[in-house]
């Protein structure tokens, strides 16, 4: 396997400290959920990468199986749990693929989950939920 890209990230302070991209794309104070500070936490950048990506897999699935939807969005919510003094993560990722019958969007959806590089790194060890436009898909073992 040949390394395409590697980001390099930096922290300081842990949760509620600062965080810095070796390139300078990234650079911000972090803030612990729920506090009153202004600045992203750990979980939304899972987030927001997570959904990134299983867009991007979602639009590399659908062009190869020549199916089109109208347009591409995802919603990843990642939530943060507490069980016996551990700390889980578990995520919902909600696709809305207009313009495609429920038949094509949940294959779709199953297909992306299969090829998307943060599903393959966190399926065996995160709770991942797939769905479309609010109603559960069941992912594909």
């Amino acid at each position: 396997m040949s390394i395409i890209y590697t980001a390099k990230a930096t922290s300081t302070g842990g949760r509620d400290g600062h965080v810095a991209t070796d390139d300078g794309a990234i650079e911000c104070d972090l803030s612990l959920p729920g506090s009153n500070k202004k600045g992203p936490n750990p979980e939304q950048f899972f987030a927001a990468g997570y959904s990134a990506c299983f867009g991007q897999a979602l639009e590399a699935v659908a062009e190869q199986k020549g199916i089109k939807p109208d347009s591409i969005e995802v919603q990843a919510s990642v939530s943060l749990h507490k069980q016996n003094n551990a700390f889980h993560l578990s995520v919902k990722l909600d696709g809305h693929l207009p313009g495609l019958s429920r038949k094509d969007a949940e294959f779709l959806m199953k297909e992306a989950h299969k090829i998307c590089p943060y599903s393959k790194a966190v399926s065996a060890g995160i709770v991942i939920e797939l769905s479309l436009s609010g109603t559960d898909v069941k992912a594909a073992a």
